[in-house]
Protein backbone atom coordinates (compact mmCIF):
# COMPACT_ATOMS: atom_id res chain seq x y z
CA UNK A 1 0.00 0.00 0.00
CA UNK A 2 2.83 2.39 0.81
CA UNK A 3 4.28 1.89 -2.77
CA UNK A 4 1.14 2.13 -4.08
CA UNK A 5 0.54 5.53 -2.81
CA UNK A 6 4.05 6.98 -3.11
CA UNK A 7 5.54 6.47 0.86
CA UNK A 8 3.73 9.34 2.05
CA UNK A 9 4.79 10.65 5.13
CA UNK A 10 1.55 12.17 6.60
CA UNK A 11 -2.23 11.32 6.06
CA UNK A 12 -4.97 13.52 3.70
CA UNK A 13 -5.21 15.51 6.54
CA UNK A 14 -1.86 15.90 7.59
CA UNK A 15 -1.36 13.89 10.82
CA UNK A 16 1.88 12.29 10.63
CA UNK A 17 2.17 8.61 9.56
CA UNK A 18 4.25 6.21 12.38
CA UNK A 19 8.16 5.11 10.52
CA UNK A 20 8.74 1.57 9.41
CA UNK A 21 9.97 1.00 13.16
CA UNK A 22 7.13 2.62 14.80
CA UNK A 23 8.37 6.00 15.51
CA UNK A 24 5.98 9.02 15.08
CA UNK A 25 7.73 11.72 13.48
CA UNK A 26 7.38 14.89 15.86
CA UNK A 27 5.23 17.92 14.77
CA UNK A 28 5.71 21.24 15.21
CA UNK A 29 2.85 23.59 14.83
CA UNK A 30 0.21 25.17 16.54
CA UNK A 31 -3.57 25.92 16.43
CA UNK A 32 -4.04 28.83 14.09
CA UNK A 33 -5.91 30.48 16.55
CA UNK A 34 -2.92 30.89 18.86
CA UNK A 35 -0.55 32.40 15.72
CA UNK A 36 0.10 36.03 16.69
CA UNK A 37 -1.25 38.43 13.73
CA UNK A 38 1.04 39.10 10.70
CA UNK A 39 2.62 35.33 11.44
CA UNK A 40 3.10 33.34 7.88
CA UNK A 41 3.48 29.80 7.80
CA UNK A 42 2.21 26.54 6.53
CA UNK A 43 -1.10 25.17 7.09
CA UNK A 44 0.09 21.65 8.33
CA UNK A 45 -2.78 19.78 9.66
CA UNK A 46 -6.60 19.92 9.68
CA UNK A 47 -7.76 18.52 13.11
CA UNK A 48 -11.08 17.54 11.99
CA UNK A 49 -13.08 14.74 10.33
CA UNK A 50 -16.52 16.77 9.69
CA UNK A 51 -17.07 16.08 6.19
CA UNK A 52 -18.88 19.29 5.64
CA UNK A 53 -16.05 21.02 7.35
CA UNK A 54 -13.32 19.46 5.33
CA UNK A 55 -15.15 20.15 2.40
CA UNK A 56 -15.51 23.94 3.43
CA UNK A 57 -12.34 24.59 4.29
CA UNK A 58 -10.70 22.63 1.00
CA UNK A 59 -12.99 25.33 -0.84
CA UNK A 60 -11.46 27.84 0.66
CA UNK A 61 -7.78 26.28 -0.18
CA UNK A 62 -7.28 25.35 3.27
CA UNK A 63 -5.44 21.97 2.97
CA UNK A 64 -2.28 20.61 4.42
CA UNK A 65 0.75 22.30 2.87
CA UNK A 66 -0.71 25.52 1.70
CA UNK A 67 0.96 28.85 2.80
CA UNK A 68 -1.03 30.99 4.84
CA UNK A 69 -0.83 34.70 7.22
CA UNK A 70 -2.97 35.66 10.09
CA UNK A 71 -4.43 39.22 8.67
CA UNK A 72 -6.27 39.96 11.63
CA UNK A 73 -8.03 38.74 14.53
CA UNK A 74 -11.20 40.47 16.04
CA UNK A 75 -11.64 40.61 19.59
CA UNK A 76 -13.80 38.59 22.10
CA UNK A 77 -12.67 35.46 20.10
CA UNK A 78 -13.94 37.02 16.83
CA UNK A 79 -13.23 36.01 13.56
CA UNK A 80 -10.16 35.55 11.86
CA UNK A 81 -8.85 37.03 8.70
CA UNK A 82 -6.44 35.46 6.72
CA UNK A 83 -4.61 34.91 3.38
CA UNK A 84 -4.20 31.65 1.70
CA UNK A 85 -2.36 30.99 -1.65
CA UNK A 86 -3.24 35.05 -2.06
CA UNK A 87 -6.65 34.87 -0.90
CA UNK A 88 -8.26 36.40 1.77
CA UNK A 89 -10.67 34.69 3.80
CA UNK A 90 -12.45 35.11 7.21
CA UNK A 91 -13.56 32.14 9.13
CA UNK A 92 -14.00 31.51 12.66
CA UNK A 93 -12.32 30.62 15.60
CA UNK A 94 -13.56 27.07 15.90
CA UNK A 95 -12.57 26.26 12.63
CA UNK A 96 -9.35 28.13 13.31
CA UNK A 97 -8.62 25.79 16.54
CA UNK A 98 -9.25 22.94 13.62
CA UNK A 99 -6.29 24.05 11.90
CA UNK A 100 -2.81 23.38 12.31
CA UNK A 101 0.22 26.05 11.20
CA UNK A 102 3.69 25.29 11.21
CA UNK A 103 4.96 29.01 11.54
CA UNK A 104 8.05 30.14 9.51
CA UNK A 105 11.24 31.33 11.05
Amino acid sequence: MDAVSGYPKRCPHGDPIPTKDGRMPEVNDQPLSDVPVGMAGTLSRVKTHDGEKLRYLAKLGLTPGAPIRLLNRAPFNGPLRLQVNGQEHVIGTELAQALRVEVAV
